[in-house]
């Protein structure tokens, strides 16, 4: 009877020595983590889209042709907006870019293209903040080349970038275009000449 009571004793002992400490730790936990209604919630985060427009263009060789580049914003307006981008040399030459409207005194940090690799490099920047939540931020010009392409593309590279005033990529997507070659056959007038003999 001794022996059970000392094993009932024992075991007393440990539950409480136990259940005391797991209650303490607990307690602890519960001061060192802050409760889910104290977290500070995070602002949201702005969210750029740029889009090259129109999605489609049906162009013609030797006829000049633009395409924009427009730019949606969710919550803040960027302070710069840097554009990379690729085309076919190929198909497309004579490739400029100007200031859209999105920008009210836009300044142009850097604008590369090259004819060889077919690669653009354009960055805008504006001496004041936009208050715009979407417009034009670049005009693009080319010239279609003959080509035995039938269809071509103009596409964002994975460097384009936008930023806001903290020095943060707000780009959330980008979306280029496709140009569709079209050939105007030239209209055959038939004479027919009378012979006589």
């Amino acid at each position: 009877m001794k022996k059970f009571f000392l094993i009932v004793l024992t075991c007393l002992l440990v539950s409480a020595l136990f259940g005391g400490g797991l209650s303490l730790f607990i307690m602890q936990e519960k001061k060192a983590s802050p409760s889910l209604s104290q977290a500070p919630s995070p602002s949201p985060v702005a969210q750029s889209t740029l889009r090259l427009s129109p999605a489609a263009l049906t162009i013609q060789a030797g006829i000049p042709a633009t395409i924009q580049v427009k730019i949606e914003n969710s919550n803040a307006s960027p302070t710069l907006v840097q554009l990379e981008l690729s085309y076919d040399p190929n198909t497309v030459t004579n490739v400029t870019l100007t200031p859209g409207d999105f920008f009210t005194k836009p300044v142009i940090l850097f604008s590369k293209v090259s004819p060889t690799s077919g690669r653009i490099s354009y960055a805008i920047s504006s001496e004041e903040k936009s208050t715009a939540t979407s417009g034009t931020v670049a005009t693009l010009s080319f010239l279609p080349i003959a080509s035995f392409a039938n269809e071509t593309a103009i596409s964002f590279l994975p460097k384009t970038i936008v930023k806001q005033d903290s020095g943060e990529n707000i780009l959330n997507g980008a979306y280029g275009t496709t140009l569709q070659f079209t050939t105007i056959v030239p209209s055959q007038t038939a004479t027919n000449s009378a012979v006589s003999f």
